[in-house]
């Protein structure tokens, strides 16, 4: 199973990439938004974490451009899920207007990402 990460801060993006790898994915990492649309447009993904906050192109408004894509290609909605280091119920509402399907902080533990993946991806 593939999973895209898009986070700028490179930090971040090999933690969340390692936890991935680590759970049985194969990862691909992007720091920004137009980088994201690309890689989801040449790569059929089981689902993206993606970063609410990105600077240039918001985490909402790729998402929001992903779901065109989706939508242009007929293709299946693939599961967004936002990552952020903000209080997540409270930007819960604008990740689900963007399209997105579910909001973690960027600091849980692997057994939430874990978690948080198999409500989204079946197995």
């Amino acid at each position: 199973m593939r999973i895209l990460v898009v986070d700028d801060t490179t930090v971040t993006r090999k933690c969340t990439a390692l936890s991935l790898q680590h759970l049985g994915f194969d990862v691909d990492e992007v720091a920004d938004g137009t980088a994201a649309l690309d890689k989801f447009r040449e790569t059929k993904y089981d689902a993206v974490l993606m970063d609410f906050t990105l600077p240039g192109m918001s985490g909402a408004d790729c998402a929001k451009r992903m779901r065109e894509q989706e939508g242009v290609l007929s293709a299946l909605k693939t599961p967004i899920i936002a990552m952020t280091a903000h209080d997540v119920d409270r930007i819960r509402r604008a990740c689900v207007e963007a399209g997105m399907d579910d909001c973690i902080n960027k600091l849980c533990g692997l057994e939430a990402l874990k978690d948080t993946l198999s409500n989204w991806i079946e197995s």
